[in-house]
């Protein structure tokens, strides 16, 4: 399970009853409200602080789809009523246990993604990746990924290969997260 802290900060945990263990949250996510660069007139503004501090889970997966790299997901509602995803990508074996290493997407063996707005066909309105911050993770394996996330900062990205974070967008709207443990799929063996 995923909880992170959106608004007025605060901490929390609980358990998903989809089967996703225990998860908590310490301080305040907040998202950049600035409109995009006037060089992208055509941009959509940044959206609101949508994380909110007690997700209301749905439904959780893995995809082992390009092993070695696996991707787990949590679907939860955001503030604003949109359904929203929280991506962990990680290679196996490739992935560091018990040691805190830099998430940015381009070249970790891990990182986060939050995919805001996401209809039908799981295509989000817009995505964002791991740029900065502490990753840890507790485990790795294919049936599923857990660990902790510290001053995680986010940044939109354009969809790349498997709908992954492609590249970073210019001007692009950033989400911040101080702390964020998860639990995605099943313990590993």
């Amino acid at each position: 399970m995923i909880l992170i802290a959106a608004g007025c900060g605060g901490s929390s945990s609980g358990a998903d009853a989809s089967g996703g263990g225990d998860a908590g949250i310490d301080g305040a996510a907040t998202a950049d409200a600035r409109v995009p660069d006037a060089a992208a007139p055509d941009a959509e503004p940044c959206p609101p602080e949508f994380v909110p501090a007690s997700p209301d889970f749905h439904d959780q997966f893995v995809s082992d789809a390009e092993a070695p790299l696996y991707v787990g997901a949590r679907v939860f509602v955001g503030t604003d009523g949109t359904g929203d995803l929280l991506i962990a990508a990680y290679g196996v074996p490739a992935a560091p246990i018990g040691v805190d290493f830099d998430p940015v997407f381009e070249t970790a063996p891990a990182h986060l993604e939050l995919w805001w707005s996401v209809n039908g066909d799981l295509i989000p309105q817009m995505q964002f990746a791991t740029i900065a911050g502490t990753l840890n993770l507790s485990q790795a394996c294919p049936t599923g990924v857990a660990g902790t996330l510290t001053g995680g900062v986010f940044q939109q990205v354009t969809p790349g290969g498997s709908d992954l974070a492609g590249a970073r967008v210019d001007g692009g709207c950033m989400v911040t997260v101080p702390s964020l443990t998860f639990v995605i799929g099943d313990t590993c063996p």
